[in-house]
């Protein structure tokens, strides 16, 4: 599914869409740069509720514009939400992905309540993730999210322009926390904070989390 165009000059935003409660899976080998969702020049946009599983490649993917990360004028992306949506079993086709993947800014983009789990591990350039901030990333919020079995990194950071945060996410032991191990210097200017491992099996953690998270995050934007 992609929401918005990526020639940015000519067209319209996507304002105030709401993609809510799909089920996207399946897509077949010969697709395998396929995303399951992706938004491009989104403002207040919403994506919740969604089942997204067995992908060759991205669950969510959400950009300014195809290629331009840096030189992005204020307020074109804004306040997209990302709101407990269920992401698994990706990137058998192709790597250099996350669960969820954004590219340049997104002021006030927040992404509450997601699961993320089974990504195989890839190798160098090619390698997998839950999360990723690329590009030009700049005002992303990750927040009460639940990884397991995520490919090679919780989060991967490649040259953000800073006020990013990762919070209150919970992920296993299989997993490493952040990519550039001993080089994090490129997280400055970004917040992680409260980042436990499992403490329960990820599979009851992920019952507790399709059972009672409703209405957590009601406070967000009602479209």
């Amino acid at each position: 599914m992609q929401l918005g165009d990526t020639t940015w000059q000519t067209t319209a935003p996507v304002v105030r869409c709401r993609v809510s409660q799909c089920a996207i899976h399946d897509l077949p080998n010969e697709y395998y740069g396929s995303c399951g969702i992706t938004l491009f020049r989104g403002q207040q946009c919403m994506i919740d509720g969604c089942e997204i599983f067995n992908l060759p490649y991205v669950g969510i993917y959400v950009e300014f514009s195809l290629g331009v990360y840096y030189t992005v004028p204020d307020g074109q992306t804004q306040g997209t939400q990302l709101l407990r949506n269920h992401i698994s079993n990706l990137m058998w086709g192709m790597g250099d992905g996350a669960g969820i993947y954004g590219n340049g800014p997104n002021d006030g983009m927040c992404c509450a309540g997601n699961a993320i789990h089974d990504i195989p591990r890839g190798v160098s350039s090619n390698s997998r993730h839950a999360l990723y901030w690329d590009s030009g990333t700049r005002g992303r919020t990750d927040v009460d999210t639940l990884i397991f079995r995520a490919g090679d990194n919780v989060l991967h950071e490649h040259d953000t322009q800073g006020r990013n945060r990762l919070y209150r996410t919970v992920s296993d032991s299989t997993t490493i926390l952040y990519n550039q191990v001993g080089q994090n210097v490129g997280l400055a200017g970004n917040d992680l904070i409260d980042l436990p491992v499992l403490t329960a099996s990820p599979e009851t953690l992920l019952a507790q989390w399709g059972a009672g998270l409703d209405a957590q995050h009601r406070y967000l934007l009602d479209l």
